[in-house]
């Protein structure tokens, strides 16, 4: 008997949403209340026709929204009565099922997969040059598990999950299983890679790689206050550092104090300082005493500030050329070999 009542195997009616209309309604609100453009509007749009508009759209809305919240309260009746019939019957009711919203998960799936194939596909995705060099990213496929691991960071068993990477629904669910975050989740589709280009387009070589890391470290120095470089010459050969360090400290120099440690005449001399600093230790009685000395690099002399001085020659010619009878050789010997 219960399972003959109509409302046993009657279906709920379909909500629309009025999301269209109330935006439509708010683009009208934007158009009256805009004092910045209103001469612009009203050239065409007259401003007593928008205020109709409006009034109209409103009352459709509230017309629209009556509506829904009949049928909604409609619904709910009729599943709480379809609720109390299934529990007095032996049978079973017909599941409620919407094609249309079927249909339309199903079209999400294959618009996503296709989204997923794409992004899967390699392409450079962007490239920025600095001083020479090109880094470019580029973007494909990941090709194992492991590869997996290297962007999550974390200790987890990812190979089951991988299994199912060309399913993308799946492979979700997989990666959820095995304790990814579901904030990592989109970044375990495409694998996103950085290459450092030398300015012949080639990959560049471990040196160059440290040259690069070197020029960057000063190129995104001038948003601090200070910059001090100790020794850069440890790492770099004398051409590289004339020709691209030196303009570069130079030109930070003239919008920020620049310190530079240095034994190498590259970086001492040809970068022409505003000053020079130079540090001595002692002992004295059992105690080391350091005394610095400081002046312009045309000084004759450097002084310390409790009135100490040095031969700025001296220092110069030991610290950079490693002496004068090494300099004077070297000097020699070039012109030897140039003659």
């Amino acid at each position: 008997m219960f399972s003959n009542a109509a409302l046993f195997s009657d279906t709920l009616f379909q909500l629309k949403d009025n999301g269209n209309l109330k935006d439509l309604i708010s683009s009208t609100e934007s158009l009256l209340d805009n004092l910045e453009y209103k001469d612009i509007i009203s050239k065409s749009l007259n401003r007593e026709n928008l205020i109709s508009l409006h009034a109209d759209l409103v009352s459709k809305f509230k017309e629209k929204d009556t509506e829904r919240r009949l049928k909604k309260f409609t619904n709910e009746v009729v599943s709480n009565i379809k609720s109390e019939l299934s529990i007095k019957t032996s049978l079973s009711p017909i599941e409620e099922i919407n094609l249309k919203e079927i249909a339309l998960n199903r079209m999400k799936i294959s618009k996503f997969n296709d989204l997923v194939s794409l992004i899967k596909t390699y392409k450079r995705i962007d490239q920025r040059e600095l001083y020479g060099y090109t880094v470019v990213a580029e973007r494909g496929s990941f090709k194992n598990a492991s590869e997996l691991l290297k962007v999550v960071r974390r200790q987890l068993s990812l190979v089951p999950a991988f299994k199912y990477y060309d399913n993308p629904i799946s492979y979700i669910s997989k990666l959820k299983g095995a304790g990814v975050e579901d904030t990592d989740i989109y970044r375990l589709f495409s694998k996103v890679t950085y290459r450092i280009l030398n300015r012949y387009g080639s990959n560049v070589s471990g040196g160059e790689r440290s040259e690069y890391r070197l020029l960057k470290k000063l190129h995104d120095a001038k948003d601090h206050d200070i910059l001090l470089i100790d020794e850069p010459e440890s790492s770099f050969d004398n051409t590289f550092l004339f020709e691209s360090v030196n303009s570069i400290i130079k030109d930070l120099s003239k919008i920020m104090p620049v310190v530079v440690v240095t034994h190498n005449s590259t970086v001492g001399a040809s970068i022409v300082p505003d000053h020079i600093l130079y540090t001595t230790k002692t002992f004295i009685e059992g105690q080391l005493v350091y005394d610095v000395y400081f002046g312009r690099p045309t000084d004759k002399y450097l002084y310390t500030g409790c009135g100490k001085e040095i031969e700025n020659y001296g220092v110069q010619i030991n610290s950079l050329e490693a002496g004068k009878e090494p300099y004077e050789k070297r000097s020699s010997d070039y012109e030897n070999i140039k003659s």
